[in-house]
Protein backbone atom coordinates (compact mmCIF):
# COMPACT_ATOMS: atom_id res chain seq x y z
CA UNK A 1 0.00 0.00 0.00
CA UNK A 2 1.47 3.40 -0.95
CA UNK A 3 2.21 5.73 1.91
CA UNK A 4 1.12 9.36 2.16
CA UNK A 5 4.67 10.22 1.10
CA UNK A 6 4.27 8.23 -2.13
CA UNK A 7 0.86 9.79 -2.78
CA UNK A 8 2.34 13.25 -2.20
CA UNK A 9 5.32 12.61 -4.46
CA UNK A 10 2.99 11.46 -7.23
CA UNK A 11 0.86 14.60 -6.82
CA UNK A 12 3.96 16.81 -6.84
CA UNK A 13 5.28 15.06 -9.96
CA UNK A 14 2.01 15.61 -11.82
CA UNK A 15 1.92 19.26 -10.70
CA UNK A 16 5.51 19.78 -11.87
CA UNK A 17 4.86 18.12 -15.23
CA UNK A 18 1.69 20.11 -15.90
CA UNK A 19 2.48 23.42 -14.19
CA UNK A 20 3.40 26.39 -16.35
CA UNK A 21 4.03 28.66 -13.38
CA UNK A 22 5.32 28.42 -9.86
CA UNK A 23 2.08 28.97 -7.99
CA UNK A 24 2.13 27.09 -4.70
CA UNK A 25 -1.65 26.88 -4.66
CA UNK A 26 -1.47 24.48 -7.58
CA UNK A 27 0.98 22.30 -5.69
CA UNK A 28 -1.24 22.34 -2.61
CA UNK A 29 -4.26 21.26 -4.67
CA UNK A 30 -2.22 18.49 -6.33
CA UNK A 31 -1.03 17.19 -2.96
CA UNK A 32 -4.53 17.22 -1.50
CA UNK A 33 -6.00 15.51 -4.57
CA UNK A 34 -3.27 12.86 -4.54
CA UNK A 35 -4.04 12.01 -0.90
CA UNK A 36 -7.85 12.07 -1.18
CA UNK A 37 -8.23 8.30 -1.69
CA UNK A 38 -6.83 7.74 1.79
CA UNK A 39 -9.22 10.13 3.52
CA UNK A 40 -11.12 7.03 4.59
CA UNK A 41 -8.52 6.62 7.33
CA UNK A 42 -10.16 9.44 9.30
CA UNK A 43 -13.34 7.58 10.34
CA UNK A 44 -11.16 4.60 11.15
CA UNK A 45 -9.02 6.72 13.46
CA UNK A 46 -12.14 7.75 15.34
CA UNK A 47 -13.14 4.10 15.80
CA UNK A 48 -9.67 2.99 16.86
CA UNK A 49 -9.07 0.81 13.80
CA UNK A 50 -7.48 2.80 10.96
CA UNK A 51 -8.11 0.06 8.39
CA UNK A 52 -11.79 -0.37 9.24
CA UNK A 53 -12.98 1.74 6.28
CA UNK A 54 -9.80 1.79 4.22
CA UNK A 55 -10.15 0.71 0.59
CA UNK A 56 -13.85 1.44 0.75
CA UNK A 57 -15.80 3.90 -1.41
CA UNK A 58 -12.85 6.24 -1.93
CA UNK A 59 -10.96 3.45 -3.73
CA UNK A 60 -13.55 2.79 -6.43
CA UNK A 61 -13.75 3.61 -10.11
CA UNK A 62 -16.79 5.79 -9.35
CA UNK A 63 -14.73 7.91 -6.94
CA UNK A 64 -11.94 8.19 -9.51
CA UNK A 65 -14.30 9.39 -12.22
CA UNK A 66 -15.98 11.86 -9.83
CA UNK A 67 -12.65 13.37 -8.78
CA UNK A 68 -11.45 13.59 -12.39
CA UNK A 69 -14.65 15.33 -13.50
CA UNK A 70 -14.44 17.75 -10.56
CA UNK A 71 -10.79 18.51 -11.33
CA UNK A 72 -11.64 19.11 -14.97
CA UNK A 73 -14.48 21.45 -14.00
CA UNK A 74 -12.22 23.44 -11.70
CA UNK A 75 -9.49 23.62 -14.35
CA UNK A 76 -11.96 24.89 -16.95
CA UNK A 77 -13.41 27.43 -14.50
CA UNK A 78 -9.97 28.76 -13.52
CA UNK A 79 -8.49 28.80 -17.00
CA UNK A 80 -7.66 32.35 -18.01
CA UNK A 81 -8.87 33.13 -21.47
CA UNK A 82 -7.03 35.75 -23.54
CA UNK A 83 -8.69 39.14 -23.75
Amino acid sequence: MPSPVAHSLAGAAVWRAKSTGRRWTGLAVALIAANLPDIDFLPGLASGNVNLYHHGPTHTLVALVAVCLAAYGVAVALHERPG
